[in-house]
């Protein structure tokens, strides 16, 4: 009797899945294109950051299949996340007092 080794093939997306994926995060980025090109003051930066955001979330949770891990995982992933978040108010601070 032969041992057979487990394989184990993780999370497959579908095709059409990817593509909606992909699309998304191509209209994420004319989004920021377009944000640039709007004069929205000292609120452009911030907006740009909140889509930059988004957009990685996304490739987080799909491309690198975070969605479908183990939670610990995406606790790890929300912790840097939020010291990201801490370091970029203190900085939005800092600029704005100078």
């Amino acid at each position: 009797m032969e041992h057979q080794p487990e394989t184990h093939h993780g999370h497959i997306m579908s095709y059409s899945k990817l593509g909606v994926i992909l699309i998304i995060l191509l209209f994420l980025t004319f989004c920021t294109i377009v944000i640039t090109q709007v004069d929205l003051k000292a609120l452009t930066i911030g907006a740009a950051l909140l889509i930059a955001s988004v957009k990685s979330f996304i490739v987080l949770s799909y491309f690198m299949h975070l969605k479908y891990d183990k939670p610990i995982f995406r606790w790890m992933v929300g912790a840097v996340f939020f010291l990201l978040a801490i370091v970029i108010f203190i900085t939005f601070i800092d600029y704005s007092f100078r």
